[in-house]
């Protein structure tokens, strides 16, 4: 006659566990069952550290093991500022963080403070700052982000409420029963299982806590080991919850962007070392400019200029980035255009015989575009100086302190980019249109002295015969070369 099972309440109850492991036909033990079997087997085999399965006991020597555990967390938690914590502060990792990258930098004899540039370097020294940056391990960075992580999951270890795991402790009056703190074993799972203690965790942790005793992790690396030694841990839970294939989780910490944060840094650093050189570069260009209109005032655009672009600059807002070339475009209409280049142009129109129409037609069409940077310009500088046309007046209100910086937070980078535009419109038709106007005057220039002229009439007497307009003329082209050539430094890519 086939057994039957014997009924049971519970699946937990140890008089079925003692069946299952010595007389499991009378249960008909099924597969997961006999895998029970084998585990509890396994366990009992292990004893004395761990757990007597049939009484559902967790021994003596289990309990010292975890309370060893717990000692070792709680010293090594008072070296790193969480002595009777019970979670992480949330400003405690950024700081760790913040002194890992110091570290890091340190070892390449760099610092935060030298890569926020917070003030102009000259040259040199910023050159050797690029080259250690350059020379900066971002592999070891990567190693260090690693670290960094598997460090969190010890200091949640560290955090771990030991409080609720007194009752399991050797001082406990009473051996506990496994069902009743298996809730408390899982959390423990979870977080301890994490935690690796590699070398590079003991390097960051030289780093990140320079005053603390690393003696003092290894009682805790020897009590993780202990516990997890083999698949006991695993086997004692899924034991006690009578669940052959129970699925155990452990903790999974999202990488601490310590290698974005040192990537972030760098590229703020890339970014000031830049800006800082298009200040040198700016500085040069001006000094040229001022040499180059040498016994010339220096034209000022209404608020599109140096002064306003420092301000925008300060602020850390977008910069004018064509405010050189308008100035020295104004500055030449200034200088140039009334005393030397029109007079130069009615010159040529009344005295001057062309070999062709064509000729004449090509001196006229190229200076209708001169003609209209001319009135271009001064419409730009008439625009600008107007409250109510100017792109910039915001810029204005805010220099004036008229209002507050975050007032319309999103209206100045738009009107900058407005103003930037339009300025960007200006410089190109200004260098096209010099160039052209350059190129066709040195074509009469060599005509002055050519025994086959191309453009004027008259042959190689031509210069004798019309000195005054041929010294005009040399005077106009070495202004157009100057001209030129500083706007081709200031916007070399005008002419795409």
């Amino acid at each position: 006659m086939e057994a039957k099972p014997l009924p049971m309440k519970s699946e937990f109850h140890p008089f079925r566990r003692w069946l299952i492991l010595y007389f499991p036909f009378l249960v008909q033990a099924d597969g997961h069952d006999k895998e029970l079997s084998k585990i509890w087997s396994s366990l009992y085999k292990t004893q004395p550290p761990w757990y007597r399965p049939v009484l559902d006991v967790l021994t003596p020597e289990f309990r010292t093991m975890l309370a060893e555990l717990s000692e070792a967390c709680e010293n090594f938690a008072a070296e790193v500022h969480l002595k009777n914590k019970v979670s992480i502060p949330s400003n405690y990792l950024p700081l760790v963080r913040k002194h890992l990258i110091e570290d890091f930098l340190g070892r390449h004899q760099l610092t935060t403070e030298q890569l926020k540039l917070s003030s102009p370097i000259d040259g040199a020294s910023r050159a050797s700052l690029v080259a250690k940056v350059a020379a900066l391990p971002h592999s070891s960075a990567s190693e260090w982000d690693r670290a960094y992580t598997d460090l969190v999951g010890l200091l949640h270890l560290c955090c771990h409420p030991w409080d609720e795991l007194q009752s399991l402790f050797p001082a406990s009056s009473s051996p506990p029963s496994g069902i009743a703190v298996a809730d408390r074993l899982l959390d423990l799972y979870y977080v301890a299982k994490a935690v690796k203690l590699g070398p590079m965790v003991e390097l960051v942790l030289k780093a990140g806590y320079q005053q603390a005793n690393l003696e003092k992790l290894r009682p805790l690396r020897q009590a993780l080991a202990n516990l997890f030694d083999g698949d006991r841990f695993t086997l004692l839970v899924r034991g006690i919850l009578a669940d052959a294939e129970f699925p155990l989780k452990k903790a999974s910490y999202h990488r601490g962007n310590l290698e974005a944060e040192i990537r972030q840094l760098l590229s703020e650093f890339e970014s000031e070392v830049r800006f800082q050189e298009r200040q040198d570069g700016r500085k040069t260009l001006g000094q040229k400019v001022e040499v180059a209109f040498a016994g010339y005032e220096l034209a000022v655009v209404p608020m599109y200029n140096r002064l306003t672009n420092e301000f925008l600059v300060s602020k850390r807002l977008p910069e004018l980035s064509f405010f050189e070339g308008m100035q020295i475009l104004e500055t030449f209409r200034m200088a140039y255009d009334d005393k030397l280049f029109r007079p130069v142009f009615q010159r040529f129109q009344l005295e001057i015989d062309f070999i062709k129409d064509s000729d004449r037609r090509q001196f006229r069409e190229v200076l209708e575009p001169y003609f209209k940077l001319i009135e271009t310009l001064k419409k730009f500088c008439v625009d600008f100086a107007s409250t109510s046309q100017s792109p910039l007046t915001q810029i204005d209100e805010l220099m004036r302190q008229k209002i507050t910086e975050g007032h319309h937070r999103e209206a100045p980078p738009v009107a900058i980019s407005r103003a930037n535009d339009r300025a960007e419109l200006v410089c190109r038709l200004g260098l096209s249109s010099l160039k052209a106007l350059h190129t066709l005057l040195l074509g009469y220039q060599a005509d002055g002295e050519a025994k086959t002229p191309r453009y004027l009439a008259g042959g190689s007497s031509l210069r004798r015969k019309m000195g005054s307009v041929f010294t005009q003329l040399d005077k106009a082209i070495v202004a157009l070369d100057m001209v030129v050539g500083l706007m081709l430094q200031v916007f070399p890519d005008a002419e795409k």
